[in-house]
C-alpha cells in the first residue's frame, strides 16, 4: 500500500475512534435530541418538531448508520387529517432552505401507511368562573360597601383529538454526499404523500450539524473498508 494511502487510512481510524469515544452508548430510543450518539455499533441522531400545544402532533425522525450496514432515516409523523381515499403513505421527504430543495429522499426501504390515532380522548373541562359584585349596608352607612360572589358556567365538552400517524424509512446512501454540503442552519422539511398531500416541518440546526458529522462517518467508514490496513 502506498504511503499516502496508509496515512489516509490511519487518519480515518483515528477519526472514527474519536467519534466513537465522544458518542455515548445509550439505548436506541433514549438518546438526546440533535446529537450524534451510539447504541451498540449504530450511530444515531434523533430530532423532533412538534406542536407545542399538543406534543403528539409533529415529525419525529431517527437518522442512523450502522458500519457495513444501513444508512437510513426513519420518519414518523402525526399530522392533521390526511385522508383522501385509501390510507396515505409518505413517499418523499425533502430538505429545503427558504423553499429551495437541497436534498430529496425518495428511495423507500419500508413504509407503514397512515392510520387514525386518538392522541387525546374526549373530556369535560370546568366551566368559566365569573365574579358578580353586590352591595351591602346603607349608602350612608360607615360600614357599607361592595363584595363579590363567584358563579360558574356549565362544564365545557372537549372533543377527542385525532391525528394521522404513520412512518417511512428512507435510504440515505444515494444522497450521502449532499448531506455533507448542507448549510449549518435550521432547514425546512417537506413531507409528500402518495395522495398529493404536502406537510411542512423543520429540522433544527443542531440536528443538521450532527447529520453532517454522521455523513462523514459513513463516508470514511466506507473508505476504511475499501482500503484495509495490510
Amino acid at each position: 500500500m502506498a504511503i499516502k494511502q496508509r496515512i489516509l487510512v490511519g487518519l480515518v481510524g483515528v477519526f472514527l475512534g474519536s467519534t466513537a469515544a465522544k458518542a455515548s452508548q445509550v439505548p436506541i430510543d433514549t438518546g438526546s435530541y440533535s446529537q450524534l450518539y451510539r447504541s451498540g455499533t449504530t450511530y444515531l441522531i434523533r430530532d423532533k418538531d412538534y406542536n407545542p400545544d399538543l406534543s403528539q402532533f409533529g415529525l419525529f425522525t431517527t437518522w442512523q448508520y450502522r458500519p457495513r450496514g444501513q444508512f437510513q432515516v426513519r420518519a414518523q409523523y402525526c399530522q392533521g387529517d390526511l385522508w383522501s381515499g385509501d390510507a396515505p403513505t409518505l413517499t418523499e421527504m425533502n430538505l429545503l432552505k427558504a423553499g429551495r430543495p437541497l436534498v430529496q429522499l425518495t428511495t423507500i426501504v419500508a413504509a407503514i401507511p397512515a392510520g387514525r390515532e386518538v392522541v387525546r380522548p374526549e373530556f369535560y373541562s370546568p366551566g368559566f368562573r365569573t365574579f358578580s359584585p353586590y352591595s351591602y349596608g346603607s349608602r350612608y352607612s360607615l360600614f357599607g360597601g361592595f363584595n363579590t360572589y363567584n358563579t360558574y358556567s356549565a362544564p365545557i365538552y372537549r372533543p377527542a383529538v385525532n391525528c394521522t400517524m404513520g412512518s417511512t424509512v428512507f435510504d440515505l446512501t444515494p444522497i450521502a454526499a449532499a448531506l455533507q454540503q448542507l448549510p449549518q442552519e435550521t432547514l425546512e422539511v417537506q413531507l409528500i404523500f402518495n395522495n398529493g398531500e404536502i406537510r411542512q416541518w423543520h429540522l433544527g440546526r443542531g440536528t443538521v450539524e450532527a447529520l453532517k458529522q454522521l455523513s462523514i462517518v459513513h463516508q470514511q467508514s466506507l473508505e476504511n473498508n475499501l482500503n484495509p490496513m495490510p
